[in-house]
C-alpha cells in the first residue's frame, strides 16, 4: 500500500502497512514501485490515490488500485493504523 498523502498528513497518521510517497512524487518514483504484487493507493479521500493509481497503471505497471474512500474508510473499516 501506497500512501500518496502530504508529509502532515502522514505524520498525522497512516495505515500500518503503508510507505509514503506523496503524490507530487509519483512521477519519479515508478520505478521503484514493486511491479510483482499488486499495489493499492490510499489518501485522505480517494481522489489522489486515483490519480496516482492512473499514473502508475498507465506507466506500465500491473496490479494497482485506489482503496475507494481514503484513509477515513480505512478508519472507520477499524484497520490498523499508526498514529
Amino acid at each position: 500500500m501506497i500512501d500518496v498523502r502530504s508529509l502532515g498528513e502522514w505524520n498525522t497518521s497512516h495505515p500500518n502497512s503503508a510507505r509514503h510517497i506523496p503524490l507530487g512524487k509519483i512521477d519519479s518514483q515508478t520505478n521503484n514501485i514493486p511491479q510483482d504484487k499488486p499495489v493499492v493507493f490510499i489518501c485522505a479521500s480517494g481522489m489522489r490515490s486515483a490519480s496516482a493509481a492512473a499514473k502508475v497503471a498507465k506507466a506500465g505497471h500491473p496490479d494497482v488500485y485506489n482503496f475507494s474512500g481514503g484513509l477515513s474508510s480505512w478508519d472507520t473499516a477499524g484497520l490498523p493504523i499508526k498514529r
